[in-house]
């Protein structure tokens, strides 16, 4: 193993604590994280789409060439990126919903499945119900249907809370990562 290889673990380190820092953040600031992300998406419609519109047309007259499709995708790209640049609170608010919706929807679906799922098979062949399966099925359907009732009371805070834990496990996971990486390189180069 060379030296570049075994300096490796920093990046994983460093990585993780960046993104602790932005799950952090993220708790802490949750109006100002959807807008940034909105924001940004925003940009990158805007950007993306403006590069798609010229690629395609480098591809005018070529043979298999989708320009056309390219050129109607870029455009749309830019009227959705304008769009929500334009009314970044509507679309902050309108996607959390729609993310709202499909956890409702995903938690009904995954409590029937599992209320039913909820048995197990004695050995005569007939089927038992265990009630911990039931149960847990139950409380599934119960908090989809919680969620389906008032999703934009939920939308923003789920979405928010979601993701700035969802980058602190990420953080915890590779600074972890980063320490077993820079453990197992000491044992192999010594």
């Amino acid at each position: 193993m060379n030296a570049s290889q075994e300096k490796v673990w920093w990046g994983y380190l460093l990585s993780g604590v960046l993104f602790v820092l932005l799950g952090w953040m993220v708790l802490a600031k949750p109006i100002s994280a959807v807008i940034s992300l909105v924001l940004f998406f925003g940009f990158y419609l805007l950007v993306s789409g403006i590069v798609q519109v010229v690629m395609s047309f480098f591809g005018i007259g070529k043979k298999g060439s989708a320009w056309g499709w390219e050129l109607v995708a870029g455009i749309f790209s830019v009227i959705v990126g304008l769009m929500v640049l334009n009314n970044t609170l509507f679309t902050s608010v309108f996607t959390s919903v729609m993310f709202m919706y499909a956890i409702a929807f995903s938690m009904i679906f995954s409590g029937v499945v599992g209320m039913f799922a909820g048995r197990k098979t004695e050995k005569s062949g007939n089927f038992v119900w265990t009630w911990g399966g039931f149960f847990l099925g139950l409380l599934y359907l119960a908090f989809g249907l919680y969620l389906l009732a008032s999703p934009t009371r939920y939308a923003v805070s789920t979405v928010v809370l979601a993701s700035g834990w969802f980058a602190i496990i990420i953080g915890g996971t590779s600074i972890v990562y980063a320490f077993v990486d820079k453990n197992h390189n000491n044992k192999v180069t010594a």
